[in-house]
């Protein structure tokens, strides 16, 4: 499914090709896509001029003159082509949008989970399928200080919380597990777990992954091209998604893959550590004694799960099963035990 960085690449691309474009006629396949397109779409459009190309969350929208909004979403398997002249419609073609100067636009969705709208308002705020996204991550006031306390709020794992379009709007499954790897947080973790450290690391890798997927124009498995016909490159950058069984590039432990929903989420279990804390490791119960190690702080190898006990071979931590996955006090910060049950010695 083209997520942001696609649909950002696709509306670079339309901006220099289409902008200042009158919309001439429109026809359709009449077929529905993800909700039957309006009776009015076509009538709409025609005759207004595209004055800019406008990206929020995964929508492509044009603003046109006489004031109205022209709404893209590419769904599944949408893709949108740019062509200076006529031709045939290719298969799975719902909708071409020829221009004054005989230039064309094609809409082609072969599952037709896609959306093609339009609304005459005022304001872009009033559109729909606008209205109810949440903060966009390209934004400059995306920051730790707004992203906590709706961490501290919310009682989600964090991979569904970053797939909610309705609190960060364009991220898909791609980049959220990207970007949870990058900030070695595990896809698992409840979102009121996180403390202000880890809040500033994950938004540094969203940005870091999200720009340079930009860079890369897109992420292409099997349908995503921009307006030109031509895929993306980043699928030769990515880190976790999709690497089940393949070593890790940081640690060299093979990737894992979990359901969530009905996704799937690729993470290093011994990067992205499983930790059952809730907040504040200085708060723990005195029934429990904190690694001697670092001091309960979680900060050093044991409290990773990349386990300094385990004979000192940089493999998994042997006090927890399965190894590594930070089922034990001192893979919680809590133990300062090592694998046969003796208080282990600080360093």
């Amino acid at each position: 499914m083209p997520e942001m960085p696609e649909v950002e690449t696709l509306a670079r691309k339309l901006r220099r090709s289409i902008v200042g474009k009158q919309v001439a006629e429109v026809r359709l396949s009449g077929f529905s896509l993800r909700k039957p397109i309006a009776d009015t779409f076509s009538t709409v459009l025609r005759g207004r001029t595209i004055v800019r190309i406008l990206r929020r969350g995964k929508y492509i929208i044009a603003e046109m003159k006489p004031k109205a909004y022209w709404v893209i979403h590419l769904g599944m398997s949408g893709s949108v082509l740019y062509r200076p002249g006529s031709s045939a419609p290719a298969k799975h073609t719902h909708a071409i949008f020829r221009f004054e100067d005989s230039s064309e636009l094609e809409y082609r969705d072969h599952r037709r989970f896609g959306l093609l709208s339009a609304y005459e308002v005022p304001r872009l705020k009033l559109v729909p399928e606008v209205c109810s996204l949440g903060m966009d991550p390209l934004l400059g006031s995306f920051k730790a200080q707004w992203l906590l306390p709706r961490l501290n709020k919310s009682h989600q794992e964090i991979k569904s919380f970053l797939l909610d379009q309705s609190k960060i709007a364009g991220l898909g499954n791609i980049y959220a597990c990207e970007s949870l790897f990058y900030a070695r947080i595990h896809p698992s973790r409840r979102c009121y777990t996180l403390d202000r450290s880890e809040a500033a690391r994950l938004v540094n890798a969203i940005r870091k992954v999200l720009g340079s997927a930009i860079r890369n124009k897109g992420t292409t498995f099997s349908d995503f091209m921009d307006s030109n016909g031509d895929p993306g490159d980043n699928q030769r950058f990515l880190r976790v998604f999709q690497r089940e069984g393949e070593p890790c590039y940081r640690c060299h432990n093979p990737i894992e893959r979990i359901r969530q929903g009905n996704r799937s989420s690729f993470y290093c279990s011994c990067c992205q550590v499983w930790t059952l804390l809730l907040k504040g490791r200085s708060e723990m119960t005195e029934s429990y004694r904190k690694c001697s190690h670092c001091k309960g702080t979680g900060k050093c190898r044991n409290c990773h799960g990349t386990g300094r006990l385990a004979l000192q071979k940089g493999k998994a931590c042997t006090s927890c099963y399965p190894h590594g996955s930070g089922n034990c006090q001192n893979c919680r910060g809590l133990g300062g035990f090592d694998a046969s049950g003796n208080p282990a010695k600080a360093e």
